[in-house]
């Protein structure tokens, strides 16, 4: 544990000072079908950090809003995936997370004279239908909603949220939100959701891989941290790792149930390694349009090298259809295994060394590690019903000035509190992560797509890499009449 109190300090004040990263979203010529691999991407201003409590309280304007409820309508991930809640807290449990969100909703309250009060569905598809349901009604009923982005910016089609761009109380130049995100999700200069820090979800769902470290030092390989800091930690080092350590124990020639293996995918795997290599399904133009990256040279590329390690059958298994292969993990069988942030809390009981690293690159001359945001992600949105969306703005601005630091800090100490997380190495890998978060505004919007996304990585799965030309000829096609939908919707809007 005093491992644990020595690493904190250090990783807070990397993640505090350290800005993140900008993500190789946009293309500077709108006319090329090519997305080189690792494109240089100039970084976003950020606005200079000194004294975070003091600079924060100070960007916010003061309020009497006489005992106003503002109620939040929510997704509770804790009732469905185990994810950390923190947008309410109904009071002090001694759970360290819990009681920061309701000591943080307390000093709002007493700061607006207003009362935080929250309604939350057990997934994000009941809290859209609630949420579409109270706005077709015509009832003020929620200040904020907020539960998946992929199907908040559905619903934002339908006419059911403020463009948030019009309320002059939210200014996403402050670092609480997510500017990339703002800017990407912007159509017609219409935004209806934001990604902000007053919700932990976000780092929860992002996506890593799991290390057996004692398969590492038994088999005499590299340090995958030290290959992280090398920026040597690549797609193929991954393979070269995995393919090592294989043992058919039963002799049949393919990863079953008892064998020793490299890797354990899924469907998600395919989505995370691509926003990994700067290859997103989607990139913005220089006019603000969307643009479908698939079947470019940069995606063809990554995709090869994903289907390798994704679906050699002789090295990896697929979770998705070997519902096995997540325990062979925990018995130890397993070098790497991808999954969401959020699992290292159920190794706290595994008595051999497991520890975390962020998806591999490219290659080494890409620059960063990425890590990509989930469309299971909750954003907030204000419904068209709410009788006042300035008083609203104030309020939200508030829940991410009294988060940023604050939150991210007690959220990172429950993190190191586990069994996992008891090493510099993996505080260090943790930083890595949350400092280079990236949007795909193609899977975050993959809703509106129709097939686009999952057509792609289903074909690349079941049918491999040379059968994705033709999928991505009538991707387009499907692509270019969504968008095209979208932008006509959004134009009607307000």
């Amino acid at each position: 544990m005093n491992t644990v109190k020595r690493i904190l300090p250090l990783l807070l004040a990397a993640l505090i000072l350290t800005p993140v990263s900008s993500c190789g979203n946009k293309v500077e010529n709108t006319e090329s079908t090519q997305n080189p691999i690792a494109a240089p991407v100039p970084e976003q201003e950020q606005t200079a950090e000194t004294e975070p409590e003091t600079l924060e309280a100070d960007l916010l304007p003061d309020a009497d809003y006489e005992g106003y409820t503002f109620n939040i309508l929510s997704t509770d991930p804790g009732m469905l995936w185990g994810y950390m809640v923190s947008l309410y807290a109904e009071e002090e449990t001694g759970e360290p997370l819990n009681d920061f969100v309701f000591r943080r909703n307390t000093a709002i309250e007493d700061r607006y004279n207003i009362k935080i009060a929250n309604s939350a569905e057990l997934d994000s598809g009941p809290t859209s239908s609630l949420a579409l349901s109270t706005v077709r009604s015509g009832d003020d009923l929620y200040s904020i909603v907020s539960y998946g982005v992929k199907w908040q910016l559905v619903d934002a089609q339908s006419g059911s949220f403020v463009n948030l761009h019009k309320v002059n109380s939210v200014d996403f130049a402050h670092p609480w939100w997510n500017r990339e995100a703002a800017d990407l999700l912007t159509i017609k200069n219409r935004l209806y959701v934001a990604f902000g820090e007053f919700n932990t979800f976000d780092n929860e769902a992002l996506g890593v891989i799991y290390v057996n470290n004692n398969m590492v030092r038994d088999n005499n390989l590299d340090s995958p941290y030290d290959l992280v800091r090398s920026g040597e930690w690549t797609l193929d080092k991954l393979y070269e790792q995995a393919s090592s350590v294989v043992r058919d124990i039963d002799g049949d020639g393919v990863v079953s149930e008892g064998d020793v293996f490299g890797f354990i995918g899924g469907i998600g795997t395919y989505n995370m390694m691509f926003t990994a290599t700067n290859q997103p399904h989607v990139l913005l133009g220089e006019d603000g349009s969307y643009i479908l990256n698939q079947g470019t040279e940069g995606s063809l590329a990554a995709a090869e090298k994903i289907w390798r390690i994704v679906d050699d059958t002789t090295v990896s298994a697929f979770q998705n259809t070997q519902g096995w292969s997540p325990a062979a993990f925990r018995a130890g069988n397993v070098l790497f295994f991808n999954a969401g942030l959020a699992g290292i809390s159920q190794y706290r009981d595994i008595e051999w060394d497991v520890g975390l690293v962020p998806i591999p690159k490219f290659d080494t001359e890409q620059e960063k590690y990425r890590s990509m945001y989930s469309n299971q992600s909750m954003t907030i949105a204000i419904p068209v019903t709410n009788s006042d969306p300035e008083r609203t703005g104030v309020i939200a601005e508030a829940l991410g000035a009294y988060s940023r630091i604050p939150l991210r800090e007690v959220y990172f100490d429950t993190m190191l509190k586990v069994k996992a997380a008891r090493d510099e190495d993996t505080a260090e890998m943790l930083d890595i992560l949350v400092s280079n978060k990236c949007i795909d505004v193609g899977v975050l919007n993959e809703n509106a797509w129709g097939s686009v996304i999952s057509s792609y990585f289903n074909v690349l799965h079941e049918k491999g890499i040379g059968e994705l030309s033709s999928t991505v000829a009538s991707n387009r096609k499907m692509f270019s009449k969504n968008v095209e939908k979208i932008e006509q919707k959004y134009e009607e809007l307000d």
